[in-house]
């Protein structure tokens, strides 16, 4: 009777310290999980503002772009609030000024691409 009782105590402190095992273990990897996410949020949040940065950017070029040399905006050339959403920072678009159609349009299609990854991610 003794040895069944032993024996099935042995069982239950085993049964006991495998269960504990599992549970640190789990804890460990649960930390680690949470350690990786709150870095790739980090580094998602400073994406999210570096992008922002280019957009504001951006926006000065295009506005910089569809101006008359009187300083008045072209009708024509005001992007819709739809095309105020994606440009590129390259400075050479605006070398020569025979093209600037060609440049606005690169532009206003950058600045799209680049609102439509930001609210996608976002």
């Amino acid at each position: 009777m003794e040895r069944n009782i032993g024996d099935q105590l042995n069982k239950a402190f085993e049964a006991y310290r495998q269960a504990s095992i599992e549970r640190d273990s789990a804890k460990r990897e649960l930390q680690k999980t949470n350690e990786y996410y709150q870095r790739h949020t980090q580094k998602l949040q400073k994406q999210i503002e570096d992008q922002q940065q280019l957009i504001s950017k951006l926006k000065v070029q295009l506005i910089a772009a569809t101006k008359q040399p009187s300083g008045e905006v072209k009708g024509e050339d005001v992007p819709r609030k739809q095309e105020e959403e994606t440009l590129s920072s390259s400075n050479h678009l605006f070398d020569n000024p025979s093209s600037s159609f060609r440049k606005i349009h690169y532009l206003v299609t950058m600045f799209n691409t680049i609102s439509n990854t930001i609210h996608i991610r976002g």
